[in-house]
């Protein structure tokens, strides 16, 4: 699940890291209990719980009594857990793999528990719990019966007019009156009350408040990192990367509000725009009459002859090459139009339409019904898988008698003596020869397996350089005026060199395919000796420029080992908001 993968025995547990490619053994007794999450698992074994994180390949313990609660956050999306023993609580961060522990006021605490922070309150403090330090900080909240919630990276400790608000991505609180008719809506990155006309919002990844005066009654979309607020033609609209609304004006608005992004139409104007969560921007308009659709970051504006594609990464709307497009599949970020003798896809990195020759017959499959982050063509013996990262097509030749599996980031092929796999962080097809009857073949997020009647191979869709993020690689962003964070997995003793360039490439060296435009400036950004563990700890500051939102950021590191050839590193390109 996500990038962890759990075998349990008799009396042992198997933890797999597909960031760091190896595995973590732990000794248990055959009542022990594991919990896998995306990126770590908790294991309790009495008097005993176990934190394993696949960012770090490493286990920390702490010693509880039989009434302990382990609290983790919702569904299996989540990075964090929370465990509550008496005046105790410990938090658990999947990026950082320890357990931290503040010590309450009494042994009944109210708790609330999110994908990417936690909240607690004994009576008098609140302390927020974020994930990206696995630090807690804490705010005087005096009062009973405060109401608690936590979602994303935001966490509330509310009475009837005053919320203390958390923010995870700031690590830091902030007080704010309210009255107490109003109600708050929580996104992935904000939250946002609406009390009549007067709107408030507060970001979990900056920590500030912005508030807009309606003229009426408004109405209100929300999407996980954005908010539109329509009243009548005017529509005011919220990133929660940059804080702040931003207005325009058009007549009998149809708003959609996805992910990191907001359309709006209006047939009586005859025009589209769009606005980014990610920049904060509304894009230039896009005239004439257009059907709309959207996924999380992106958008397709169906019109005739001509369509368009929309980037909230670009802040721009790009001319489809395809007349009369019919058969459309929108993709996580991405666009593929199917046209006769192949398809056309369209990646919100890039202003291009890249196109792919297949024959009529040829199949396609969808992973995750199109919430994932990219599409596979099959064609004969090949299998061809649309790259949004890289923007281009990457192709692999496998048996005609295939199974094929894919998840968010990653897939995995098996035709019965080979296995294959791609995933979306390191940008190039593996292969394993298979020894023995398939038994299983399984995908999830950015790891999968592999399971013959000899063998377990697992796949993993992260290169030995990845970032510690909850916002992966192929399009979520990294923050402005945060630090970029990152892990090279490589031998102990080696030297690290990190490069920076100007713009994307693919090209093939002794080393290894260089990810860098080698016609723009490439820069040398720094070095540093990797541990004997064979994990270095990488920290980039970003700097607070409004004018870098949007742009990418191309990185790969180049390792000398310390008895081995010098390779290059997979490439990792992260988006700036």
């Amino acid at each position: 699940m996500g990038t962890s993968l759990t075998v349990k025995k008799t009396n042992e547990i198997l933890f797999y890291s597909g960031i760091l490619r190896r595995w973590t053994s732990l000794k248990v007794s055959p009542n022990a209990t594991v919990a896998t999450h995306n990126a770590y698992a908790i294991v309790e074994d009495g008097n005993r719980v176990y934190g394993w994180s696949s960012r770090r390949g490493t286990i920390d313990s702490i010693s509880v009594s039989p009434g302990r609660k382990v609290l983790p956050g919702p569904l299996s999306a989540n990075w964090v857990t929370l465990v509550q023993d008496g005046k105790k609580v410990y938090g658990f961060s999947a990026f950082q793999g320890v357990f931290t522990p503040i010590t309450l006021l009494n042994a009944n605490p109210s708790i609330a528990v999110g994908q990417l922070c936690a909240v607690v309150h004994d009576g008098l403090r609140a302390f927020g719990f974020s994930v990206g330090s696995g630090k807690w900080a804490s705010t005087t909240a005096a009062g009973q019966g405060m109401n608690l919630v936590a979602k994303g990276n935001v966490g509330l400790v509310m009475s009837s007019k005053t919320a203390f608000a958390f923010a995870g991505g700031a690590e830091k609180w902030v007080k704010i009156d309210l009255p107490s008719t109003a109600n708050p809506t929580l996104g992935r990155g904000f939250v946002l009350w609406v009390n009549g006309l007067d709107i408030t919002a507060f970001s979990g990844h900056l920590g500030t408040v912005s508030s807009y005066k309606a003229s009426q009654t408004p109405s209100v979309s929300f999407g996980r990192q954005v908010a539109a607020i329509v009243v009548g033609d005017q529509i005011a609209c919220y990133a929660a990367t940059q804080g702040g609304f931003k207005t325009v004006r058009m007549k009998f608005p149809a708003v959609d509000a996805n992910s990191e992004l907001i359309t709006i139409s209006s047939s009586a104007d005859k025009k589209v725009l769009g606005f980014s969560g990610v920049t904060g921007r509304f894009s230039p308009p896009l005239v004439g009459n257009f059907k709309v659709s959207t996924n999380e970051s992106v958008a397709y504006a169906k019109g005739i002859p001509f369509s368009y594609a929309y980037s909230p990464i670009l802040d721009r709307w790009v001319k489809s090459p395809e007349l009369n497009s019919s058969n459309i599949t929108l993709l996580r970020n991405s666009v593929v139009e199917r046209r006769k003798g192949g398809f056309t896809a369209f990646s919100a990195r890039s202003p291009f339409w890249v196109r792919l020759s297949a024959s009529s017959s040829a199949s396609v499959t969808l992973p995750r019904r199109g919430r994932g982050s990219f599409l596979l063509v099959s064609d004969g013996n090949l299998v061809h898988v649309w790259d949004s990262k890289l923007v281009r097509w990457a192709t692999v030749r496998t048996g005609t008698k295939r199974q094929i599996v894919g998840y968010r980031v990653v897939t995995l092929i098996e035709d019965g003596a080979n296995g294959y796999g791609f995933g979306l962080f390191h940008n190039s097809w593996d292969s394993v020869s298979l020894q023995g009857p398939v038994q299983s073949i399984a995908a999830n997020s950015s790891i999968g397996f592999i399971q013959t009647s000899k063998q377990l191979h697992v796949f993993s869709a992260n290169g030995s350089l990845s970032r510690i993020s909850r916002f992966p690689e192929f399009s979520r962003f990294q923050l402005k005026g945060k630090n970029l964070r990152l892990i090279q997995a490589a031998p102990g003793r080696s030297y690290a060199i990190t490069l920076l360039g100007l713009g994307v490439g693919v090209q093939r060296t002794p080393m290894g395919v260089l990810y860098l435009n080698l016609s723009l400036p490439i820069f040398v950004l720094g070095g540093a000796l990797v541990p004997s563990d064979g994990r270095l700890d990488l920290s980039i500051p970003i700097p607070n420029d409004p004018s870098l939102s949007g742009k990418a950021i191309p990185l790969q590191n180049l390792i000398l080992p310390p008895s081995n050839l010098p390779y290059l590193t997979n490439g990792i390109i992260p988006i700036l908001s």
